[in-house]
């Protein structure tokens, strides 16, 4: 099995829900207004990606109507359609910089590296690119966010130093590039006033901004370390076929509906067909 930085957060933050995602591969049937958020954040990188490379800003705008075309939760005035296409037509403006500056080297494509002492440890990377003038590296990260964090305050950034995703990534390009001068979370703030607050009018708004982040060369050892060791801990549950729950994760946790009363997997796997609620993820 292939591990992954998802793979070992997921198990950070729950063990259980590790268990149901990817050893049982327990989905929801579909989205609902919990997975607002998350269709909302794909959907824009689906439109960041056509944007980086090279394709069109009319083309971006309509993959991401595509990929957003309900709006899960009719209450966030923020998230959007209309809202969305005015994000991706401002920061096409924005960091029109960009494409003049970078060459693109990648693009969302999922790669493998020795890491951990996994032969084939996978990442994707939103995107990786190179200065034209000094051919340096970087990395980059798209977030796109809401609520008290659409601010993009201190309290935001403070989430990336340390990271365990950021520093793997920095490590990859290091590694595939010889060099990774820093890297950049590209975040998109996404909010709604009911009404005029400090100056700022009432209605939509966003703000773009972008901070980089480096690490050195022992912050690449610890987390190399650090990972393996989450790693022995997932093949310590399965081997023992036990999987702690963590509690504290449970209030925006998909399998809480399976965890309130107790249910198990398989011992309790005809109660949770008959919800009509899960599927089981069809194995390739």
């Amino acid at each position: 099995m292939s591990y992954s930085n998802s793979r070992i957060q997921q198990f950070k933050n729950c063990p259980l829900s590790y268990y149901f995602k990817y050893e049982v591969g327990l989905n929801k049937v579909k989205d609902d207004k919990d997975d607002h958020h998350l269709v909302y954040g794909k959907a824009m990188h689906e439109a960041l990606k056509l944007i980086y490379t090279g394709d069109s800003l009319e083309k971006a705008i309509q993959i991401f109507k595509e990929n957003y075309s309900v709006q899960l939760d009719p209450e966030d005035m923020a998230k959007t359609q209309a809202n969305g296409v005015t994000i991706l037509e401002n920061y096409v403006k924005h960091y029109t910089n960009d494409f003049k500056r970078f060459e693109i080297i990648s693009v969302e494509e999922e790669e493998e590296m020795g890491y951990a002492e996994e032969e084939d440890f996978k990442l994707v990377l939103d995107l990786v690119v190179k200065l034209k003038d000094s051919g340096e590296y970087y990395g980059l990260d798209h977030k796109v966010v809401g609520g008290r964090n659409a601010y993009l305050s201190f309290e935001f950034w403070t989430q990336f130093s340390p990271n365990s995703q950021i520093t793997k990534y920095t490590s990859h390009i290091f590694k595939k590039y010889g060099s990774c001068s820093g890297f950049y979370i590209n975040a998109i703030g996404v909010g709604y006033r009911s009404r005029q607050y400090k100056g700022e009018p009432a209605g939509f708004w966003y703000k773009l901004e972008r901070q980089m982040f480096n690490r050195n060369r022992e912050q690449l050892k610890i987390e190399e370390k650090d990972t393996a060791y989450w790693i022995s801990m997932i093949e310590k549950s399965k081997a023992e076929n036990f999987y702690g729950m963590n509690t504290n994760s449970c209030k925006w946790c998909v399998y809480r509906q399976l965890c309130d009363p107790g249910w198990r997997w398989p011992e309790d796997r005809e109660l949770i067909e008959n919800m009509s609620y899960y599927k089981l993820k069809e194995k390739k």
